[in-house]
């Protein structure tokens, strides 16, 4: 795992820190744009037709909302946080991938270009550690 005991305290390895501040910034971001566009309904926000489909509204909201949840356990050395933001993550992947090649817009084109990469990022993150471990063996 990625935390160690020091004195009492858990540690978090930088690959984990680095992840769970990503991860919250992404997760909030999504929360953020997501809502000003919830109150416009379904109808409003497909008529429009410079917006992603509200099914990728209501997604982002839930899946930035839960992103919030696991970057606190990622934070706090959780293995449930590890997963939850691995999940959380390649869902978020999925689903921004049309966005890269069907987006109505240059600039939702670009967010879902910068939101895969930054999902792509983030599991690398968290995985890379594990990785690190395994190919050194046990210690002892």
């Amino acid at each position: 795992m990625s935390t160690t005991l020091h004195h009492g305290t858990a540690r978090r390895s930088p690959a984990h820190t680095a992840a769970a501040v990503l991860n919250l910034a992404v997760s909030l971001l999504g929360v953020a744009l997501s809502l000003p566009i919830l109150p416009q309904g379904a109808a409003a926000t497909e008529q429009a037709g410079d917006q992603p489909p509200f099914f990728i509204i209501i997604l982002s909201l839930v899946l930035g909302t839960v992103g919030v949840v696991s970057s606190y356990g990622v934070w706090r050395g959780q293995r449930w946080g590890v997963v939850l933001t691995i999940v959380v993550n390649a869902l978020s992947l999925l689903s921004g991938i049309p966005g890269v090649v069907f987006g109505p817009t240059t600039f939702l084109v670009v967010v879902s270009v910068i939101g895969c990469l930054l999902n792509v990022a983030i599991i690398y993150l968290l995985l890379r550690r594990r990785a690190a471990v395994i190919a050194d063996g046990p210690v002892g």
